[in-house]
């Protein structure tokens, strides 16, 4: 059985990987939420699960469709919480170079993600991907 730190970083390779969005929403538990702080319109907020679907197969993939690559800095479990700091680099479907530093806040559930907290500059997502 995998540990929850090896369930939260597949999870992250499989949003950030064409062709693995199932491997993605197999993860999440039926009631999972991802909250992303923040005034970004259409991203910011509580994302529930259909919402999740929706981002996964139709956000993600327009923002970067060769997907993305995860340099993990820190990666730390503490009970059903998992940390994860690292940067995500990729070419946008602008074709603009996009680099940005991350932290997930993970709670896992018997094996499936229930609740994802999202840390990153929005600012700068939002000016690369959409301006």
């Amino acid at each position: 059985m995998a540990t929850n730190t090896e369930i939260v970083i597949d999870l992250l390779e499989a949003m950030n990987t064409p062709g693995r969005v199932d491997d993605f929403l197999d993860a999440l538990a039926s009631d999972a939420t991802w909250t992303i702080p923040g005034n970004w319109p259409r991203i910011s907020g509580v994302l529930t699960r259909p919402d999740l679907d929706t981002f996964a197969r139709i956000i993600m993939p327009a923002g970067f469709p060769g997907g993305a690559d995860l340099t993990f800095h820190h990666v730390g479990e503490a009970g059903e919480t998992v940390f994860a700091e690292l940067t995500v680099t990729a070419r946008t479907s602008k074709d603009r170079a996009y680099e940005n530093h991350y932290c997930f806040v993970v709670d896992v559930r018997d094996g499936k993600i229930a609740a994802i907290r999202e840390y990153m500059d929005t600012l700068y997502a939002d000016e690369v991907l959409h301006q």
